[in-house]
């Protein structure tokens, strides 16, 4: 009996010790963990930007789980979806991005109804980028959940420092230098033109019949409004989807600026802007390596994306039928 006192009055102190001890952990909690980057802010915040990257310096990466990417291609919207035995699904989402100065987003676990925001902040000093990875937790439940709040500042800390390393490690190792893969790349102004346009969707198995069918109807109501067109063929790209469904425009310039419509074709303009450009020779799925130099340049310069890019079709297939003289003009609006 007098050793069962002994044990519950020891129990007891220890309980109000810890007690004690709970009373005066913060009901609120800041994470922050910084690196220094040496390299341009567009390559570094990329990295955060495009969920595609994370896999490159996530602390929490995991090459086992098969991710699954919605939404935007990168910045607001973008999502990720992964399953574990141990959480089930989670996702990732960016919720606010603001080029070159920060990016935050959300992580959820639907199934256990648990939900955490994260922030990162990005700084140039001189040749180098500061990165700050933050997360705030407020109004923890005393006592156990300053308990957990203690152990999950400590774990976050570990984590965010470890994952900003990587993120270090990966850029200066592998991006120190971009590639253009021998392209010159232009930075010209595009100027104001006018265009009959007609929007359409398909696979790419059906890509060039149904770029054919659009541009056919659009030329017959040139036609039949004797209009003559003032330059090349263009398609404006809105959704790229090699595995589904692109949403793109097909659109051809006119001679006036006056308001046309028929059965799904109507007019539209593209403004007076800045641009970047490649001049493009050969058949046209050949064009991946010059579509990555144009996003490279955008990446290495912290250039903004002003509109979606689009390609002018400088050579009629029917005319040279030798694909490796085909000549396209790949532009990126950019501000």
């Amino acid at each position: 009996m007098k050793t069962i006192k002994i044990l519950t009055s020891i129990m007891v102190v220890m309980l109000l010790g810890l007690l004690s001890w709970a009373f005066f952990l913060p009901s609120d909690i800041h994470i922050s963990q910084s690196v220094r980057i040496k390299a341009p802010i567009g390559v570094v915040f990329n990295q955060v930007n495009d969920l595609h990257n994370w896999n490159n310096w996530s602390p929490w990466k995991d090459t086992t789980l098969s991710a699954r990417f919605e939404g935007s291609e990168k910045g607001v919207g973008a999502k990720v979806h992964w399953t574990d035995k141990k959480e089930g699904e989670s996702i990732l989402t960016i919720v606010e991005s603001k080029p070159f100065s920060s990016i935050k987003t959300e992580m959820t676990v639907p199934n256990k109804d648990r939900k955490a925001e994260m922030d990162f902040r990005f700084e140039t000093d001189g040749e180098e980028v500061i990165v700050k990875w933050e997360r705030n937790i407020h109004d923890l439940p005393y006592p156990f959940g300053r308990f957990v709040g203690w152990m999950l500042q400590k774990g976050y800390n570990h984590n965010f420092a470890l994952g900003l390393q990587h993120l270090k490690a990966y850029v200066e190792n592998n991006l120190s230098k971009p590639e253009y893969f021998g392209y010159e790349i232009i930075e010209d102004t595009f100027e104001e033109t006018t265009f009959l346009a007609k929007n359409a969707k398909s696979t790419m198995q059906d890509m060039s019949q149904t770029m054919a069918d659009c541009f056919n109807s659009i030329k017959k109501v040139l036609d039949e409004k004797k209009i003559q067109a003032s330059g090349a063929p263009v398609v404006q790209w809105h959704k790229y989807e090699p595995e589904g469904e692109s949403l793109f425009t097909c659109m051809i310039p006119m001679t006036i600026d006056s308001t046309i419509a028929a059965k799904n074709i109507y007019t539209t303009e593209i403004p007076r802007i800045k641009t970047i450009m490649i001049k493009y020779t050969g058949p046209y799925d050949g064009s991946y390596n010059a579509w990555v130099a144009l996003d490279n340049y955008v990446v290495y310069n912290s250039l903004i994306m002003d509109g979606d890019p689009w390609e002018e079709y400088l050579t009629d297939p029917s005319s040279e039928p030798d694909s490796s003289k085909w000549v396209t003009n790949i532009y990126f609006p950019v501000k």
